[in-house]
């Protein structure tokens, strides 16, 4: 009976067990900033980013205004589609991109400066820590922590705003009651909310 892998050459064998080997022990390299192409990097990223946000944005208004539903007892199976009704009823198929163009407009510099401060805050820390740090996880450990808690200035707002305007539609009518406030159902415009969150906060 043939054995399996009496066909193969040694030399075969060899040349397979160097290419796992490489593999197996493969660095992933670290390209510095100035070698990016930035154009082209900007450009898909944004044409992407806007991409994500058109597909994802529908769900994340639901999932908005499903947070803000006081009611005491509550049916998520049914709630979403009910909710869904309501809004193509009321709004027509643009309610459910409300807050889109501020959110997508906003966040396109906002992811932007993310990436810009990210890699700024990599090298300084590599340069910092030395050639020991550049194939370890502490560079990019200490970069995103500092890059998220500078962009968190462009980002809390931001969520905040936007949420604002996700919930403008309100709920059913059914919905609501003496008991619970009514939520929503003033229009306004990015400007106009973000000025009432000031006045009020």
């Amino acid at each position: 009976m043939k054995q399996w892998g009496s066909g193969v050459k040694p030399q075969e064998e060899k040349r397979a067990a160097a290419t796992v080997m490489a593999l197996l022990t493969r660095k992933e390299a670290s390209v510095p900033w100035k070698d990016l192409s930035i154009k082209p990097l900007f450009g898909y990223g944004s044409a992407l980013y806007f991409v994500e946000q058109a597909l994802s944005h529908p769900s994340n208004l639901l999932k908005t205004r499903l947070q803000v539903d006081m009611r005491v007892t509550t049916d998520l199976r049914y709630d979403w589609l009910h909710l869904c009704r309501h809004i193509r009823k009321t709004e027509g198929y643009r309610g459910f991109f409300r807050g889109f163009w501020f959110n997508t407009s906003a966040g396109i510099p906002a992811q932007l400066a993310y990436l810009v401060t990210y890699n700024w805050c990599k090298e300084r820390v590599e340069n910092l820590g030395g050639p020991e740090w550049k194939d370890s996880a502490v560079a990019p450990l200490c970069a995103g922590a500092l890059a998220e808690t500078i962009t968190s200035v462009f980002w809390v707002p931001l969520d905040v705003v936007t949420q604002k305007l996700q919930i403008q539609g309100g709920h059913p009518p059914e919905w609501c009651s003496k008991n619970i406030p009514k939520v929503g159902g003033t229009f306004q415009s990015p400007i106009q909310v973000a000025r009432g969150i000031i006045e009020a906060d």
